[in-house]
């Protein structure tokens, strides 16, 4: 009788632009050495991949679809059934929203809050990073960066991204908000 192959796909979820999945068809049949694999998307009779592991390294949305593989026995002339199919979703990569409150020019000694604000219903957690100017080496780690006490050092332009907590997806990086910090302000009685 002809073996059935199993498809899986890697991670086994929704999935951002970007990332990477993997497809695998896995043939339990002793009586063949070697396979020979196809994997076709969604009723396509052309195969999109002809390995055992297909990987997408930076997937698309218009890789979204259901995905079946087959196999053929390589010198030979047995074949296997088609496999079930496996959904692969493929979402817009989100993009963060940074605010900044005040949102004013404000004096050395105020308190500041950044705020990293991201859209998305896949994500059940993310992890934040805060950037300043062109420095690749994040200032803060939290979702609402609070400065206590501005210095005027602190002034510049301020980007933020996500990453998913213990996963692979991460989000697009924000359009910079601009921190000006002027010197003390000087009162008079």
């Amino acid at each position: 009788e002809r073996p059935k192959p199993v498809a899986s796909i890697n991670p086994d979820k929704q999935v951002f632009s970007g990332d990477t999945v993997t497809l695998r068809c896995e043939i339990q049949d002793e009586s063949v050495s070697r396979w020979q694999y196809s994997w076709y998307k969604d009723a396509s009779f052309s195969p999109v991949s002809s390995v055992q592991m297909y990987t997408i390294s930076s997937v698309e949305v218009t890789h979204t679809g259901k995905y079946t593989c087959k196999g053929r026995e390589s010198g030979g002339s047995r074949s296997s059934h088609l496999s079930d199919a496996v959904t692969l979703t493929v979402s817009v990569k989100p993009k963060p929203v940074a605010s900044i409150n005040p949102d004013i020019p404000v004096f050395s000694g105020d308190t500041v809050i950044l705020r990293c604000e991201i859209q998305d219903k896949i994500v059940s957690r993310w992890q934040y990073s805060w950037y300043k100017d062109a420095s690749l080496s994040p200032v803060s780690s939290v979702q609402m960066y609070r400065i206590s006490s501005v210095e005027v050092t602190h002034s510049g332009k301020y980007t933020c991204n996500g990453r998913e907590s213990g996963g692979s997806s991460s989000s697009h990086l924000s359009d910079a908000v601009t921190l000006t910090v002027s010197g003390e302000c000087v009162r008079f009685y």
